[in-house]
C-alpha cells in the first residue's frame, strides 16, 4: 500500500486514531456574516433564532453537511470561562454556544472546533468531551484497583483484616480521578482533532 502521508497529499483523504477514513474540508475561507463584533454583538446584529448557515459563510461545509447548516447558534454570557460547547438534542441535532465576548477571529476559530465536533457525532467518529466528564474519567488504572477491592472483598478474609488495603486502594482511586482532569481532557482524540482544525485554519 501507499505512504499514508502521502495518500492525504495525493487525495485529502486520511485515516483518523479511530481507525475511520477522513476528508478535510478546507477552513481558509470561512468567515463570520458580520464584521468587526464581539460574537454576542454579532448576532444581535443578524437576528434571533439563528442558523449556523445564517452566521457563518462555509459553502464546501454546507455543502458536504446541509444538516449543520441548520443548527441553531447562540452565545454563552462572555463571564463564561466557557469558550464554546456543542450540545446535543434528542433528535440528534446540535446548538453550537460560543462565548459572547469573544472578537471575531477567536469566536470563528472556537465555531470551527465546535462544528467539528459535530461532524464527529454525525460521521461516528472517536468524540470530543469536557473537563467534568474527566474528572469522573474510568480509566484503566481505576478498573484494575476496583478489581484488586472486589477480589479482597470476596476473599473471605475478615473486614479488620482487608479495611486497610481497601482504605488505601480507595484513597489511590481519589488521587487519579484529582489528576488534572483538564489534561486528560486535552488528550481526547476528538477534542486533539477539533484543536487542529482551528491550527490548520489559515
Amino acid at each position: 500500500g501507499a505512504n499514508a502521508n502521502a495518500v492525504r497529499q495525493q487525495t485529502g483523504w486520511f485515516k483518523g486514531v479511530d481507525g475511520k477514513w477522513r476528508y478535510e474540508i478546507d477552513d481558509s475561507g470561512a468567515s463570520l456574516k458580520a464584521h468587526g463584533f464581539g460574537f454576542g454583538e454579532l448576532l444581535d446584529a443578524l437576528g434571533k433564532n439563528l442558523t449556523l448557515a445564517d452566521v457563518l459563510d462555509h459553502p464546501a461545509l454546507f455543502a458536504a453537511y446541509p444538516s449543520i447548516a441548520r443548527s441553531s447558534v447562540e452565545a454563552i454570557d462572555e463571564k463564561s470561562q466557557n469558550n464554546g460547547e456543542l450540545v446535543t438534542n434528542k433528535r440528534g441535532g446540535f446548538t453550537i454556544r460560543v462565548n459572547a465576548g469573544l472578537g471575531e477571529a477567536k469566536a470563528l476559530s472556537v465555531m470551527l472546533h465546535e462544528i467539528q465536533h459535530g461532524i464527529q457525532n454525525v460521521e461516528g467518529f472517536a468524540s470530543g468531551g469536557n473537563i467534568d466528564l474527566m474528572a469522573g474519567y474510568d480509566e484503566p488504572r481505576i478498573k484494575a484497583i476496583e478489581t484488586r477491592i472486589s477480589s479482597l472483598l470476596g476473599s473471605g478474609k475478615q473486614g479488620k483484616e482487608i479495611a486497610p488495603e481497601i482504605k488505601r486502594l480507595n484513597a489511590r482511586i481519589a488521587e487519579i480521578r484529582k489528576e488534572d482532569p483538564y489534561q486528560a481532557y486535552r488528550k481526547l482524540a476528538g477534542e486533539v482533532e477539533s484543536r487542529n482544525v482551528q491550527q490548520r485554519q489559515n
